[in-house]
């Protein structure tokens, strides 16, 4: 995407309130400044409801410089309402819809998108709790209930074959986290989950070994201490050396209404022992743990002390990572954006070359694309391919394929179809990491 002047924008801005259109909120106060009355801004003024910036606005840049007090008064306020207005998914819908230079309705979408972003991760980062109540539910129906006080989000609970139907549930409870009431239901009935990997929903399968498991729950994540493992082994080649490790194992589950598709390793891992002295450790920690699940096992390793203590304390930050961001983004006629930019979550799209398209006769076409990588500290998955979609002004999909990074020829038939063509890409968003802290106390060691 070109970058955009801010000319451009207030252009843009004076286009709309010209045909009428108001942006939900009156104008800022007016400020006197030193230009003449003329025929044109005397009408700006008589309709000023439907104006968001003073009839000046064309001036702003010079007045934001100016040596009179009041004009640069005047402008820094027409500048706040501006940044305002790049704020309303309202203002910048109408904005893109009375434009017509196609750079600054490329803007405008974008800048709708970011917002929604920004939404989005205010909303994952602050998933609202639960209300539930159950009298004597069978197993289905409580991984349908459970879904339902969710709001039945993407990875909703499944139940393979209507599950155990001896064991049924019940609990009363209101504005409580999500995984504090799972938790409940556990130890009250006793199941399971198991994830299969790959975005599929998780499954709750009947587990009749009632425990009082070990879990901390943080944010959209429940850890659970799954167990400890201690061994010492003996060489009786060479000198007789003797080596010992230590284990401490957790399962991490992500809220279902969170889509991940990695989760953060355990960094600035410490350790106590009963007696609150320190263990040292070589967790230096880092990295992700991948494979788009929502659950996630992993071990914290440990050098044990010449003498194990009766217990010990462990705390630690993870995270899980998600993406945020529109799921499809469209190139309207393929065959006039040579060189255009598209940002597809964390990485960066270009149709370099289109041949074959505008040559009467022609049934072979190729598009040449070269996609990067935005180097904005939030990692890449370069494993994972982006869908896309070449259709025809009748709809048709010319060609279906997928791309990762790098550069790339896709050769398609155009089976004599008509113009103009369309590219619609599935974009994955960008990553969004939350972080989460967890610290485990008095576990048992063996």
């Amino acid at each position: 995407m070109k970058a955009i002047s801010l000319n451009a924008v207030v252009a843009a801005l004076l286009t709309a309130a010209a045909v009428g259109l108001t942006f939900g909120r009156p104008p800022i106060p007016q400020t006197p400044v030193a230009t003449p009355a003329t025929p044109a801004t005397a009408t700006a003024q008589a309709s000023a409801p439907a104006i968001p910036l003073d009839p000046y606005t064309k001036d702003l840049l010079t007045r934001l410089n100016s040596t009179d007090a009041a004009q640069r008064e005047a402008a820094e306020k027409q500048l706040a309402n501006i940044a305002g207005l790049m704020q309303q998914p309202e203002a910048l819908k109408k904005l893109q819809e009375v434009t017509t230079d196609p750079d600054l309705k490329e803007f405008f979408v974008q800048r709708q998108a970011q917002i929604r972003a920004h939404e989005e991760e205010r909303r994952l980062s602050n998933l609202p709790n639960i209300t539930l109540k159950l009298s004597n539910a069978s197993l289905a129906q409580t991984a349908a209930e459970l879904n339902k006080a969710m709001g039945n989000p993407p990875m909703s609970f499944v139940v393979e074959n209507n599950g155990d139907q001896s064991t049924f549930y019940t609990i009363d409870v209101k504005d409580k986290p999500f995984w504090e009431v799972f938790a409940q239901l556990q130890e009250s009935g006793g199941f399971e989950i198991q994830n299969y990997g790959g975005n599929q929903p998780p499954r709750l399968y009947p587990n009749n070994n009632r425990y009082q498991r070990k879990y901390i729950v943080n944010g959209p994540v429940m850890a659970v201490a799954t167990g400890i493992n201690y061994q010492r082994n003996v060489s009786f080649q060479g000198n007789n050396s003797v080596s010992s490790n230590l284990n401490v194992n957790f399962t991490f589950y992500v809220d279902p209404r969170i889509r991940s598709t990695r989760f953060k390793n355990p960094t600035n891992v410490k350790l106590t022992d009963d007696q609150g002295q320190s263990i040292p450790n070589n967790n230096n920690g880092g990295g992700y743990n991948t494979g788009q699940s929502n659950m996630y096992s992993q071990g914290i390793y440990i050098q044990p002390p010449p003498t194990l203590p009766k217990s010990i304390t462990v705390s630690f930050d993870a995270g899980v990572t998600t993406t945020v961001g529109d799921t499809k983004v469209t190139v309207d006629d393929i065959t006039k954006n040579n060189d255009k930019v598209l940002t597809l979550g964390n990485r960066t799209l270009r149709i370099v070359n289109v041949t074959g398209l505008d040559q009467p006769g022609r049934n072979n076409a190729m598009v040449q694309m070269e996609v990067q990588a935005i180097n904005d500290g939030s990692g890449m998955d370069y494993n994972s391919r982006i869908p896309f979609s070449i259709i025809d002004a009748n709809n048709k999909v010319l060609l279906s394929s997928s791309f990762n990074y790098g550069g790339m020829n896709f050769n398609f038939n155009t089976n004599n179809s008509q113009g103009p063509y369309k590219l619609e890409v599935s974009s994955p968003g960008r990553n969004f990491d939350i972080p989460v802290h967890f610290e485990f106390k008095d576990l048992q060691m063996p």
